[in-house]
């Protein structure tokens, strides 16, 4: 009877411990219990919130954006301990490719995290990259940018130093044969095109589905490089200059591209 006992209990800590690893695809980047595509009700309750801890939402219908499919919605919290370290704010996107403001599904997760700015402690960042590697492998080859060399049109630099990057999947293998052979003959419609097939596929072959960045000076590569820096106001909300940003916008765009090649057939 004891050794059924043990047995029951062995089985149980074993199907725990599936159940947990299950609750994240590490395949495509998703974070510890929450899936692409979720709700924004879905994705507030696992990170064990309502719609009264949202401190900010907003809604982009893309209406500057001519060709735009989708609209998105934003919205901000508090309170969150991610990658074990406290945030100073969290941000979700979601997005609607019906743009009917009912379909909205996780497509971006950011994650502010305390950056030293005026004189306050600073994350650790390299415990951040460990947690990140423990969940989803090596990160891609750290970046140590030549500030001189490395940069844009403008003259900024591209890239901070220390930055760590994750790619899973590409933009092509993401999709399923019938959809990747509806790309190609609508390709091959006759239409003239400035690349080759061959080009088009290695084109969408050298971009993940799914990517996480973790980098210590967020905004200087974005808002100081279009002369916006943080404000004391987004500041104050909890933006801050290190973040981790997952991103699976890049795959749901692909696949909602291969339905509409689908449905034009």
């Amino acid at each position: 009877m004891k050794k059924l006992i043990v047995c029951i209990l062995i089985l149980s800590l074993l199907l725990c411990g599936c159940t947990e690893q299950q609750s994240y695809d590490p395949a495509k980047l998703e974070y510890p219990g929450l899936h692409w595509g979720v709700s924004p009700e879905e994705a507030l309750d696992v990170l064990g919130k309502t719609r009264a801890d949202i401190i900010e939402e907003s809604v982009d219908k893309n209406e500057d954006v001519g060709n735009a499919n989708y609209w998105d919605y934003g919205i901000a919290v508090h309170g969150v301990e991610a990658f074990g370290q406290e945030t100073t704010l969290m941000l979700l996107n979601f997005r609607d490719y019906t743009k009917t403001g009912e379909s909205y599904g996780l497509t971006e997760l950011r994650f502010c995290y305390p950056d030293g700015y005026d004189g306050t402690q600073m994350a650790d960042m390299a415990a951040l990259a460990a947690e990140l590697e423990r969940l989803y492998g090596a990160a891609g080859e750290a970046k140590y940018w030549d500030r001189e060399t490395d940069t844009t049109s403008d003259g900024t630099p591209e890239h901070p130093a220390n930055t760590f990057e994750w790619g899973s999947m590409t933009n092509w293998s993401c999709l399923s044969e019938e959809e990747q052979e509806a790309c190609k003959r609508i390709f091959h419609d006759g239409t003239e095109r400035l690349m080759t097939w061959e080009e088009y596929v290695e084109e969408l072959d050298a971009y993940p589905a799914f990517s996480i960045l973790l980098q210590p000076i967020y905004s200087y590569t974005i808002e100081v490089r279009l002369g916006h820096p943080l404000s004391e106001e987004q500041r104050e909300l909890g933006m801050t200059d290190l973040c981790i940003t997952m991103d699976a916008r890049s795959y749901y765009n692909m696949k909602h591209s291969a339905q509409l090649w689908l449905e034009a057939e």
